[in-house]
């Protein structure tokens, strides 16, 4: 049978509609034609509010599901027909996601009656948080399961390759540990954006030194920026010699991934690391991190994307550089569990880009 995904989706008793992220929609299965009593044809050249209503999109949740950091969205809304009638469905969201890319969102709804379920958020939220802890403990699990073979076989190809061996075998060993500390980079992201998303992480308070944790940055990265000929210098203000409280750890996370993706984009020119002093009170202390590089920059229609999870911005960069693409879907989530701002961007296409937060 052919099509047979289209067979499926248009004998289902929900319907099942998409969108991209223009608004436009792209797909309507036969349930959601008798739903709406539009057709398909007619339905794809409208916009999802044209077909569904204004009321359609009162809380803007379904239309911002292709920028969460979750992957379903869910709420009840009303819906008005063509003939006029409202009716109350219950509808569920993710990502409409193409060839490792974010395209629009994918919408499930079913109308709801005095004969089905109640209202779907109450549901959803029991499910959900039931999900979560099952889901957190797993991970819990699982990291250290993976994670601790992965320290051994790095740690002890380490040492073997000080042992006396012949020039192929060193060469073969340092294969094994540069292989090995690569999927344990991949394996680290995936677990950690994995607790971000289920709410696994806390954020920690603990005294450390702000110019210390730039050094140490600038010196973990300095070797990968040497292997492409790259300046990477840092600037600190003179202000920032006393010791503060916070999370240091998830706060060099962020800056690593963000010299990593300067290093990654960069063929030529320098990278600057800067960390400067916005505001201060006798408790508080607002600092300013920046990394700036020369590299290929970002159209302004890509900035937002960037930070959407697996998401590159050319299929080739896969295969090019390291990384899944959660570098930075990782570095939003410990800033936005700081509390601080959202990172920004600032970056012109094929000449830079400004990265703060």
């Amino acid at each position: 049978m052919q099509n047979i995904e289209s067979v499926i989706l248009n004998n289902i008793n929900s319907a099942v509609y998409a969108k991209d992220m223009a608004m436009n929609i792209i797909f309507m299965n036969g349930y959601c034609e008798k739903l709406t009593g539009i057709s398909k044809q007619e339905a794809c050249n409208l916009k999802c509010y044209e077909v569904f209503g204004n009321d359609i999109c009162r809380n803007g949740g379904i239309c911002q599901a292709e920028k969460s950091l979750k992957p379903v969205y869910a709420d009840n809304s009303n819906l008005k027909t063509s003939e006029g009638s409202v009716k109350t469905v219950c509808r569920f969201a993710g990502s409409l996601i193409n060839n490792g890319r974010v395209e629009g969102v994918i919408v499930y709804a079913d109308e709801i009656n005095e004969k089905n379920s109640p209202a779907c958020p109450i549901e959803v939220s029991l499910q959900a948080e039931e999900l979560n802890i099952i889901k957190k403990q797993f991970i819990e699990n699982i990291s250290h399961e993976i994670r601790t073979p992965m320290n051994n076989i790095v740690g002890f190809s380490d040492m073997f390759y000080q042992t006396s061996l012949n020039s192929e075998q060193k060469r073969l060993v340092k294969y094994i540990k540069t292989s090995a500390e690569s999927l344990f980079s991949t394996i680290t992201d995936l677990l950690d954006y994995s607790k971000i998303e289920s709410g696994g992480i806390t954020f920690e308070n603990y005294e450390f030194n702000v110019k210390k944790l730039i050094l140490e940055s600038v010196n973990t990265m300095m070797e990968r920026a040497a292997e492409k000929k790259l300046k990477l210098f840092y600037s600190i203000d003179p202000a920032l010699k006393f010791n503060v409280m916070g999370d240091e750890t998830k706060i060099q996370n962020v800056i690593l991934s963000l010299i990593d993706n300067a290093v990654k984009f960069s063929e030529k020119g320098s990278i600057c690391v800067k960390a400067s002093v916005v505001s201060e009170t006798e408790s508080n202390l607002m600092v300013r991190f920046e990394i700036a590089d020369e590299g290929i920059g970002i159209s302004a229609e890509n900035i937002e994307k960037i930070f959407l999870p697996f998401y590159q911005l050319d299929s080739s960069t896969t295969r090019k550089n390291r990384g899944i693409g959660l570098g930075l879907p990782k570095a939003i989530g410990y800033v936005r569990l700081t509390g601080a701002q959202d990172i920004r961007v600032e970056s012109e296409a094929g000449l830079r880009s400004q990265i703060f937060f």
